[in-house]
């Protein structure tokens, strides 16, 4: 009925498609002919024929009904009750007017057509009569004839009489006749007359209903013109709001941007302040030190004179000491020795290593997120883009069942040769010197384990320009790239999503409650787009355009922030707050679940908006420092059984006594909602450029604050970088990763980068006494993610 093709045509012989208008308005009688004759021939022929619309209550009802009523004489509603008893969606009162349409017209049509045929009947009974007398006539005028010829010699006297009785009897006949055809014509006219009348009722008919359907169109004419007169007052009133409202917005942003000014004064105040205490500590530390080194030199005088007393006493001892000292020399001088015949003994490996040529090579670049820190373990969204720098490995297959990985920097990174075999992982473990490998392990068994049946040594040679502990994620591209290669190399049949959620569970078993933006970003990122990473039930990645004319710059505080030396007090404590949130608020919410909630995005039942999740959080959990005593009291159980499923969470609980709730679902909510606002900036095409750089730059200082003040993932050195990268022509500049030290993230005009970074190099890093070299602070754009190519040359 909507001139869609037929849903289901392997099984229809034959279709017919009707394009009709579901509409009151939709003059639906022109179609029944074509319809009535449709259906007939399939009920004829002893087939089985389907009548059907969108919701099967209203045209293919009218259809229906219009063949009933013609081709079995029921009436509208003995017809709708039987559609009923079959259909009983049927909508008697949405298609009764249809049905009386039908109804009429159906009998209009029945009453002329047995017109017509009374007409046709009249016409070939009046051809056979007059068929008959002239038949019969001619038989007369032969028998006279006869008669004539038999008597003409007995009857030539009385040929003028018989004449004239013969003309008698004529005009009689011909009387007759003419009596017959007036009675005719009169009948004719009569018939004619009706004809007339029948016309004129039914234009009077006609023209009743053509009445009415005007008033009807007049009425809703004007019901339109009434809408439309309502629809422009309210948009006038839209509008006036909308004015209202941006003024309001107006009014608030300035009242921010005052209050970020007055902010990063006091915030500048205090770091000022802080120096100045400092330099007093320091001052009297120093004083200590002096004090401390002449008591020590005081004592020191009066050990001397004392040994000299009892030196005769003593030389014995002396005598035996001297000799103890000579072998611990001499084991240090051979573990010296060893250590050094160790590193050129490896130095000698990776030549050789080196001088094999390696078929393959793979790549997984760091990434940089521009807003949206610490929410992807709360399952809202995140927006990075993956940089220019890399983790590359070289790699070949290799003639034993082991995996050879070096490093191109021996003096720094040991190297392991360690079996390839999942069985055996467990028997492995790592020095100082070697922790870096295990990222690289466990990535090639998060392609592998379990889905690969026959596994092969593999060669690797390593390097990496991401920084380390930086909060570029150099951590995860080492996982990335090890998984890729392993995939690989060993011909895994996972698909990337699998891949990828393998890859997150692999380094979150090293022991980082970690989200899985910075594997999705590393193995999904694409060339010159930043990516909105959703995180709710599963990773959904979007791409966007960052606006022209501005470039990020990475700096590097180059305070170093290693996470998994530093769970228990920061990167899993965070996740273990964020828990306990979830559980007050969820409490004083009302919400009740058989399964622990996660993550705070699970109390949103009933589409609250993210400010108003953050209202909540302000009206119903209180702010102040909690005592693991005070938690185990909200939440009704020891934190040990509560936290259980959170890696490491035993040893937060040793090196924590203060945890706070507020201020962590808090940030979580604020800085999810800038994240959307971050996605809806940089696709709505009607704010300009200059526009979207404003707005974007705004929340990523906004989100700079929220990590400092209620976070806590700042310190004073990327506060310091930070504070001066915006004086020196920063629009925005933050933390990316972590934080607690790593990178900064500007926004700057392309015409001012290398002003910029000479500025920021005197001010910060030579100011500090700080070495920046080319992979401390520079200019960045997106790259692609991980990918695998092949060595041309080998």
């Amino acid at each position: 009925m909507d001139g869609k093709k037929c849903p289901f045509p392997e099984l229809i012989e034959e279709h017919k498609i009707i394009n009709i208008l579901d509409s009151q308005t939709e003059n639906i009688k022109q179609y029944f002919e074509e319809s009535n004759s449709f259906i007939n021939k399939a009920l004829s022929q002893k087939k089985n024929i389907l009548v059907h619309c969108f919701a099967g209550k209203s045209r293919s009802v009218s259809l229906i009904i219009a063949y009933l009523i013609k081709y079995q004489n029921l009436s509208v509603d003995k017809a709708l009750e039987h559609i009923k008893q079959v259909r009983p969606v049927a909508d008697k009162e949405e298609s009764k007017e249809k049905h009386e349409t039908i109804h009429q017209e159906n009998q209009q049509e029945n009453h002329q057509e047995n017109y017509q045929k009374k007409q046709e009947e009249n016409q070939e009974e009046k051809q056979e009569d007059k068929q008959q007398g002239n038949q019969e006539e001619k038989q007369q005028e032969h028998q006279e004839e006869k008669q004539q010829e038999n008597q003409q010699e007995k009857q030539e006297e009385n040929k003028e009489e018989k004449q004239e009785e013969n003309q008698e009897e004529k005009q009689e006949e011909n009387q007759e006749e003419k009596q017959e055809e007036n009675q005719e014509k009169k009948q004719e006219k009569k018939q004619e007359e009706k004809q007339e009348e029948n016309q004129e009722e039914n234009q009077q008919e006609k023209q009743e209903e053509n009445k009415e359907e005007k008033q009807e169109e007049n009425q809703e004419e004007k019901q339109e013109e009434n809408q439309e007169e309502k629809y422009e007052e309210k948009q006038e009133e839209n509008k006036e709001e909308k004015q209202e409202e941006n003024q309001e917005e107006k009014q608030k942003k300035k009242q921010e941007k005052k209050q970020e000014e007055n902010q990063e004064e006091k915030y500048e105040e205090k770091q000022e302040e802080n120096k100045e205490e400092k330099q007093e500590e320091n001052q009297e530390e120093k004083q200590k030190k002096k004090q401390e080194k002449k008591q020590e030199e005081k004592q020191k005088e009066k050990q001397e004179e004392k040994y000299e007393e009892k030196q005769e006493e003593k030389q014995e001892e002396k005598q035996k000491e001297k000799i103890q000292q000579n072998q611990k020399f001499q084991i240090k001088d051979q573990n010296q020795n060893q250590q050094q015949k160790d590193i050129n003994q490896q130095q000698k490996n990776q030549q050789n290593f080196q001088e094999n040529q390696f078929e393959y090579f793979a790549r997984a670049p760091g990434r940089v997120n521009l807003i949206g820190e610490h929410i992807d373990y709360m399952n809202y969204p995140v927006f990075p883009f993956a940089l220019e720098n890399d983790c590359l490995i070289a790699f070949s297959h290799s003639n034993d069942d082991k995996l050879h990985i070096y490093h191109t920097n021996l003096e720094i990174y040991e190297s392991a040769h360690l079996p390839c075999h999942p069985s055996k992982k467990a028997e492995v473990s790592f020095n100082q010197k070697q922790a870096w490998i295990k990222y690289i392990y466990a990535g090639f068994f998060s392609g592998t384990e379990n889905v690969v049946e026959q596994f092969q040594g593999v060669n690797m040679l390593v390097c990496s320009n991401v920084p380390i502990a930086a909060g570029l994620s150099s951590s995860s591209c080492f996982v990335v790239c090890g998984a890729i290669l392993g995939h690989f190399i060993l011909k895994s049949n996972l698909d990337y999503n699998n891949l990828l959620q393998r890859i997150i569970q692999y380094e979150r078993d090293l022991g980082t409650a970690c989200g899985g933006m910075d594997q999705t970003i590393s193995l999904l990122g694409v060339r010159g787009k930043a990516m909105f990473i959703e995180f709710n039930e599963y990773a959904k990645n979007i791409e966007c355009q960052l606006p022209e004319g501005v470039t990020f710059v990475i700096a590097n505080s180059l305070k170093e922030s290693p996470k998994l030396q530093s769970l228990g007090r920061r990167y899993n404590k965070r996740v273990c707050e964020c828990r306990m949130a979830i559980k007050i608020l969820g409490d004083k919410m009302g919400i009740q679940s058989e399964s622990k909630f996660t993550n705070l995005r699970q109390l949103v039942r009933n589409n609250e908006t993210l400010k108003q999740m953050q209202e909540k959080v302000k009206d119903l959990i209180e702010k102040k420092v909690y005592s693991k005593e005070d938690i185990e009291k909200l939440i009704g159980e020891k934190l040990d059984q509560f936290l259980n499923d959170i890696q490491k969470h035993e040893i937060v609980i040793e090196q924590n006594t203060e945890y706070f709730p507020y201020e962590r679902a808090l940030h979580v909510y604020a800085e999810a909602e800038r994240v959307y606002k971050f996605k809806q900036i940089c696709e709505d095409q009607q704010i300009s450029n200059e526009e979207k750089i404003n707005l974007l730059s705004n929340l990523m200082n906004e989100s700079q604050y929220s990590c400092d003040q209620l976070y806590d993932c700042s310190s004073d050195e990327l506060n310091q970088l930070i504070s001066i990268c915006r004086k020196n022509g920063a629009l925005g500049s933050r933390l990316t990763g972590a934080g607690w030290g790593g990178c900064t993230v500007s926004m700057v005009r392309k015409e001012h980068v290398d002003e910029f970074i000479q500025k920021v190099r005197e001010q910060y890093y030579q100011k500090n006494g700080l070495k920046a070299d080319e992979n401390v602070i520079f200019c960045t754009s997106p790259c692609n993610g991980a990918l695998i190519y092949k060595n041309n040359l080998f």
